[in-house]
Formats: structure tokens, sequence, C-alpha cells
């Protein structure tokens, strides 16, 4: 299945739609399972397959959630719409600390043992 482009979402989204405009949107999007999307035709509910994706931009920027992350690419275009902010792992965060220069040399880190107080 392709990724869905700029051209595949509803127009109203693309123009920043108000509240009512997006619950319209959700209307007009409505599919039932294993169909197509009444308004774009857009393959939704089968095995395997997404929602139209003018539905789930319109649901995200509805109730103020981030996007999907396969409509990630599409944050851009939808006024209203964004993308979960990508949590960075503690020990990327501190190695990268560790790298940067100071006055003097960094002490080792000590790491917690599991179990018991040491």
């Amino acid at each position: 299945m392709r990724a869905p482009v700029r051209a595949d979402v509803d127009a109203r989204l693309l123009a920043g739609a108000g509240r009512i405009e997006l619950g319209r949107v959700i209307a007009d999007h409505d599919a039932p399972p294993g169909a197509r999307c009444p308004r774009c035709g857009w393959p939704s509910g089968g095995r395997g397959q997404r929602a139209c994706p003018s539905r789930m931009l319109a649901r995200a920027v509805r109730d103020r959630r981030a996007v999907p992350a396969w409509l990630v690419h599409l944050v851009d275009d939808v006024p209203g719409a964004f993308a979960s902010t990508v949590r960075v792992s503690d020990e990327v965060l501190r190695g990268a600390e560790d790298e940067l220069d100071g006055l003097f040399a960094p002490l080792p880190r000590q790491v917690p043992t599991q179990g018991g107080r040491s």
C-alpha cells in the first residue's frame, strides 16, 4: 500500500478547517470495514490497511493529539497537526553530555547496580 500524499488529503484540512468542519470531514470520510472511503476512495478497514488519511488527520487535529506515524510526513501541510516528539534515551543523552568540553575531565560514571545498595 502506498503512502498518502498531499493530493490524497481533503482540501478542507489543507485550508485549516475549524472544529465543525473537522467533524464534517470525519463524517464524510467514514467507511465501513473492508470498504473504500466514500469521499476519496482510499481503501480502509481491510487486513493490513489503514483508515482514510483525511479521517485520521481530522481526528488528530480535532482531538489535539499527535498524528499517526504513517501520516507524519503530512504534518506541515495540515494546520493544527503535530507529530509526537521522540524521547532520546538517557544513555544517548549522557554520552552526548560527556563528549562536551569542560574545565575538567569528567569523572567516570557509576552504573547503579540492580537489587540492593552498595
